[in-house]
């Protein structure tokens, strides 16, 4: 028998599955059953599934007669035949011993679950990968009881981060609803209520896909698939500190969603009638006291007050914040024209600077220039790191960026001398939104 069950569900991942695949068979620990749940792929990914399940006997690849993301991972949780249960998103990938690493921790302690952390990434070009880092508690190691802590179902957000019991985990269901969206929210839930003995550790295992454009979080669908799972949720007898946690986390969310619909350009009216039910969720929070700037922080406050104005006036909002960051990029690009580009300062306003301008002008960048003597002749994102003046005197018709935000003018100040002109000196910091990544400008 297995020790661990992997649940794998897929639908149309072919460009990711290999990646994903090969870093679930390729664990430290081998000693796992592969559930790999496909729900009717036709991009070739089932062709890939099937090829390694005939090399790798560990691999058990079932259909799904459903295309749900609930239904694939309750289907895995059902027949899964190991100890302990993990789950793989098919677009994602994990380090070579997250396995051994939580096997190790949940049987030191007969936890019902424990979850490492998680490092979100996005691929530009084929040298660039944009990281951010995903933590499930402020304070590290940390063993509690779940229930005792609501404020967990605000900073816990994935399922996929854990290994869990299964006699455990066989007592959770997900919501069946169709597609892949939001339904870890009900299984986060039934986890912290039925849970009485995690473990979290303080280590990345997990490397989370945000540059997949068909994710949830870019679903015109996203109001109809909260409000199915909130409603679910409020129906509840929940103590007031754990409203206060459900209806920050659903602000939080919703809130973050007009991000996205203004950055595709248009009002994602197709489910109007939830998006005004989970509107009038929140503003009754408010009126209650359940919902505070303290506790949903300045912006969204904000944020959720231009809502509460108006229908659309959190969309209108971060419609205009994007329309202004969008105008201060075509700005800079317009002021370095067609000339290849150095990037003064290779730190992170730099290494930012120069993922975006890949995300449009892909090989643009010529290199970076930097003061620190360390950092010369190393790569930083595939590009070599110069001293400024080698940088000049090699480039001379190039435009230089200058990203660092203190002695900007010192760094104009310095390429001045070197000769280059003033017109091909741009001082640009780039806002650190990790959404313009995932749009054109």
């Amino acid at each position: 028998m297995p020790e661990i069950t992997i649940i794998m569900p897929t639908l149309n991942v072919a460009k990711y599955i290999e990646s994903c695949l090969r870093s679930v068979i390729n664990q430290s620990f081998d000693n796992l059953e592969v559930l790999i749940i496909d729900a009717g792929s036709t991009d070739g990914t089932l062709e890939i599934l099937q090829k390694y399940a005939k090399r790798d006997k560990r691999i058990n690849l079932l259909h799904s007669e459903r295309r749900s993301y609930g239904y694939q991972i309750n289907m895995g949780i059902r027949l899964a035949k190991g100890r302990f249960v993990g789950v793989v998103e098919t677009d994602d990938y994990i380090e070579r011993d997250m396995y051994e690493f939580l096997y190790k921790a949940i049987i030191s302690g007969d936890y019902d679950y424990v979850k490492g952390t998680a490092q979100t990434f996005r691929e530009i070009g084929s040298d660039i990968v944009v990281t951010t880092e995903i933590t499930c508690t402020p304070n590290g190691q940390t063993e509690l009881n779940p229930c005792e802590h609501p404020e967990l179902f605000v900073t816990d957000r994935f399922l996929w981060l854990g290994l869990y019991k299964a006699e455990f985990i066989k007592k959770i269901e997900l919501n069946e609803t169709p597609g892949a969206a939001y339904q870890d929210i009900g299984f986060i839930y039934q986890t912290l209520h039925k849970a009485s003995k995690a473990l979290y550790l303080d280590r990345t295992v997990y490397h989370y896909r945000q540059d997949n454009q068909n994710a949830s979080g870019y679903n015109s669908r996203a109001f109809h698939y909260l409000y199915d799972e909130y409603r679910k949720l409020l129906g509840g007898s929940d103590s007031e500190e754990w409203l206060q946690a459900i209806y920050r986390k659903l602000a939080e969310q919703s809130l973050g969603r007009f991000h996205n619909m203004a950055l595709s350009g248009c009002f994602w009216s197709e489910y109007e009638e939830e998006t005004a039910v989970i509107r009038k969720w929140l503003l009754e929070a408010v009126e209650k006291g359940y919902l505070t700037e303290e506790g949903l922080g300045a912006y969204n406050w904000k944020l959720l007050l231009a809502w509460k104005e108006e229908p659309n006036g959190a969309y209108s909002q971060c419609q205009k914040a994007y329309a202004k960051k969008m105008e201060k990029l075509t700005n800079c690009f317009s002021q370095i024209g067609e000339r290849r580009l150095l990037i003064f300062g290779a730190g992170k306003y730099g290494k930012f600077f120069h993922a975006l301008c890949e995300n449009r002008y892909p090989e643009k960048t010529t290199g970076y220039c930097d003061n620190n003597q360390e950092l010369w002749k190393s790569k930083i994102q595939g590009k070599k790191v110069y001293a400024p003046a080698e940088a000049v005197r090699l480039f001379p018709e190039a435009a230089f960026v200058i990203t660092i935000s203190k002695e900007a003018e010192q760094a104009e100040g310095q390429l001045l001398e070197l000769g280059i002109e003033k017109s091909r000196i741009v001082c640009f910091r780039p806002d650190m939104d990790y959404l313009l990544l995932n749009t054109k400008y």
